[in-house]
């Protein structure tokens, strides 16, 4: 009895303890999370796009107008995969929309996004030759592979087989302001 007793005090002191480790949060809450309506999903994506892309316009900005160095051009090329993270995480964090082909939405956005980075990556290991051309030329090497990320993104979410996920697009004002712009390459991001 007594020794049944001793294992039942170690099971309920290690579940007091696990509970306290976890802080009381119930980790099926962030598993069993609700999908996101379409205008939810769309207002998560292309804010965080228009953040990044903003952001990188305003890094190139101080990249063109300062002295051409190959420290420079590097630190705004690590920035640049900075945000990078941040808007991937972002997108990634927001879920599956709950239109119809809402699986298909996301599986088709974050790849092209990562590809984007991978991208990016490729002329951070150039950026010697870059820079020995110019800044602008490091820039626009790096606002191509966003100005295609975007561009991927605009086609999927103005997709017509998803009425709910184009409608959400059409009525966000980021994704408007985002998809209406159309800068020239190599004049901003």
């Amino acid at each position: 009895m007594k020794r049944s007793l001793n294992s039942c005090g170690i099971v309920v002191l290690s579940m007091m303890l696990l509970g306290a480790a976890c802080d009381g949060k119930n980790p099926s809450r962030t598993l069993n999370r609700p999908s996101p309506s379409p205008q939810g999903y769309v207002s998560v994506v292309c804010n965080a796009l228009l953040e990044w892309k903003n952001s990188i316009e305003v890094a190139a900005s101080s990249l063109v107008t300062e002295a051409p160095s190959l420290e420079g051009a590097t630190a705004y090329l690590n920035y640049v995969l900075g945000v990078t993270d941040q808007m991937l995480a972002q997108v990634q964090a927001v879920g599956v929309p709950t239109a119809t082909n809402g699986r298909t939405v996301q599986s088709d956005v974050i790849p092209g996004l990562a590809a984007a980075r991978s991208a990016l990556v490729r002329v951070q290991a150039q950026v010697a030759s870059l820079v020995a051309q110019g800044p602008l030329d490091v820039v626009k090497e790096a606002e191509l592979p966003i100005l295609l990320a975007v561009e991927a993104v605009k086609s999927e979410l103005r997709n017509p087989t998803s009425i709910e996920m184009a409608q959400a697009t059409v009525a966000d004002t980021d994704c408007y302001r985002l998809f209406r712009r159309k800068t020239p390459l190599g004049k901003g991001a």
